[in-house]
């Protein structure tokens, strides 16, 4: 028992505390917690949450739209290219973005502000395509959209 230099009263009662008991009310402790933690149904990780929409539907291309990047030795989608965009803008404003841009999208996944936009262009073309899209402010990255990985005896797997 600690002593300290406030006089017991009669309202003050000494209470003893087993070690058993001390370990049931930290697991207590931590069980509510991961309950609580579990049960947060605000926005969580990097989700975009701007959009009503919700769902996605990714392009699934026939074979022969699949053709091999002379670059990369990537299986790419023949004129298709994934955009994503950033997460300030929502996904009407990405829509009419590549609608002013010429592209129509084939894919989507609108939770990240992610789509799969096919242009009628092809090699250097829709590489031009690419760069441009990349000088907006409101795009994050712009790349081929691929289906296999790489050939490359560089690449590093």
């Amino acid at each position: 028992m600690i002593k300290t230099a406030i006089p017991e009263t009669e309202s003050m009662k000494t209470v003893r505390i087993t070690f058993s008991t001390l370990v049931r009310a930290v697991a207590l402790v931590f069980v509510m917690a991961l309950v609580g933690a579990c049960e947060q149904s605000g926005p969580t990780s990097f989700i975009q949450t701007s959009s009503d929409r919700g769902g996605s539907s990714f392009f699934i291309p026939k074979p022969e739209e699949v053709v091999e990047d002379p670059e990369t030795g990537l299986m790419v989608i023949r004129q298709v290219l994934n955009i994503h965009f950033s997460p300030k803008i929502t996904a009407e404003e990405a829509e009419k973005a590549i609608a002013a841009s010429g592209g129509e999208i084939v894919g989507y996944d609108y939770s990240v502000n992610f789509f799969q936009v096919r242009f009628n262009l092809e090699g250097a073309e829709l590489e031009k395509k690419r760069i441009e899209l990349l000088s907006s402010k409101h795009v994050e990255t712009v790349t081929p959209t691929s289906v296999s990985v790489h050939k490359d005896p560089f690449y590093v797997k």
